[in-house]
């Protein structure tokens, strides 16, 4: 319908989009590319209405970009971490898997067991595309498939749009994507309800970023890039296919390249820890005497949160089995070890009131407590209020 089309290009022109891509999942002539500044958005695939197989009343209920609520919670609930059942640290107990996976190789130990075991068909999450600079959705049917994926990707890719909401397969994505894909099961409801996990989310930086990172680091073509594993919290590593290899540390690359370039719609994100998710997962990062995480090199740990009865179940069926260690943590410790979630949820508030005072339009966001962020440090608000108007005034809003 016309009317979806004109709802999808307001988010998109409003930097509002995520590009998680459920859109392109559910709207056949849609498909995700490359902005010029180097983010996913929709685009047509054709000429014609995009949007044929999509209402507007659908669209509107799955988009990040348009809105977002905090997801119905039955057990306990944190202000600034969203639903929960259960609170862990933990790692995968094989050392191979903990040894390549972005923090204690959680996710990538729980994926292969799964897929292993027959209790999802397959899964659904991002890798690297061999050959180039680009990360890209792929689809898990064996635990050799989860290693391959495993590390994070500090890069632009749509995992939601490789997804079917209907399949019940298993779901790895960030927490946008999850919210996507949760939200339409909701809508569509005539089909089976899929395991959906995620990890804790600083944001989308620019696919340029990555690109001129590379180019600074080989001389030509490239055979494989990482950005993190092989370690906690590992390297940014580059290899070209010429034989050179080239290695960064974690700290340097996000903080001086790819942090800096997060999109706008990630700076003003209501869920970084993936709300909507079985199971979310971050780094269990240590902290210095200022409270900033310490990056220096040692076995990978994760925070994991069951956020859901059957996340909750699945992750003390794999303790059984023997596929990962876990130990049980109070809610609060993860307020240490993830300051920079922290914070961003805290200034929430202030950021869309300077975005808005700017000319800038946020989604709807409801349920978040985001008076109370402002109301809880009035003066850290004010100052962030005005920064990211000033920014926004400057054309900056793209510039943390």
């Amino acid at each position: 319908m016309a009317d979806a089309f004109g709802a999808l290009a307001r988010v998109v022109r409003d930097s509002n989009c995520s590009g998680c891509g459920a859109c392109a999942a559910l709207a056949k002539n849609l498909r995700m590319d490359l902005s010029a500044d180097g983010y996913m958005r929709p685009v047509r695939r054709e000429a014609g209405n995009p949007l044929a197989e999509l209402d507007r009343k659908l669209f509107e209920a799955i988009c990040p970009g348009v809105a977002l609520e905090p997801p119905p919670h039955t057990h306990s609930l944190d202000r600034l971490f969203g639903r929960y059942i259960s609170v862990w640290q933990g790692h995968a107990v094989d050392p191979e898997v903990r040894q390549r996976g972005s923090s204690g190789g959680v996710l990538t130990a729980l994926t292969a067991w799964l897929v292993e075991g027959g209790d999802v068909e397959y899964a659904v999450g991002a890798a690297h595309e061999p050959g180039t600079t680009r990360s890209v959705p792929v689809v898990l049917r064996s635990r050799a498939a989860a290693l391959e994926a495993a590390g994070s990707r500090y890069a632009p890719v749509s995992v939601a749009q490789a997804f079917d909401p209907q399949s019940g397969g298993l779901f790895i994505g960030k927490p946008c994507e999850v919210a996507a894909v949760a939200r339409a099961e909701n809508e569509l409801g005539d089909g089976r309800r899929g395991i959906k996990f995620s990890f804790f989310c600083a944001g989308t930086p620019s696919q340029s970023a990555t690109d001129e990172l590379v180019a600074s680091q080989v001389s030509g073509p490239i055979k494989t890039l990482r950005y993190r594993g092989q370690g906690w919290p590992g390297e940014l590593v580059v290899e070209g296919v010429n034989g050179e290899r080239t290695t960064m540390d974690y700290e340097t690359a996000w903080s001086s390249h790819l942090g800096p370039t997060i999109q706008w719609r990630c700076k003003i994100c209501p869920d970084g820890t993936g709300e909507y998710a079985d199971i979310s997962v971050g780094d269990f990062w240590e902290s210095d005497e200022q409270g900033f995480p310490v990056f220096s090199d040692r076995p990978g740990s994760s925070v994991v949160i069951a956020r859901t009865e059957l996340g909750d179940t699945l992750l003390r069926r794999a303790v059984e089995a023997g596929v990962i260690e876990l130990s049980s943590l109070d809610i609060d410790m993860v307020r240490r070890v993830q300051p920079s979630q922290v914070l961003r949820r805290e200034s929430l508030g202030a950021r869309i009131v300077g975005s808005r005072l700017a000319g800038l339009k946020a989604p709807r966001f409801r349920g978040y407590r985001i008076i109370q962020g402002i109301a809880a440090h009035p003066l850290r608000s004010v100052r962030a209020a005005a920064g990211t108007w000033s920014r926004v005034r400057r054309g900056k809003a793209g510039v943390i």
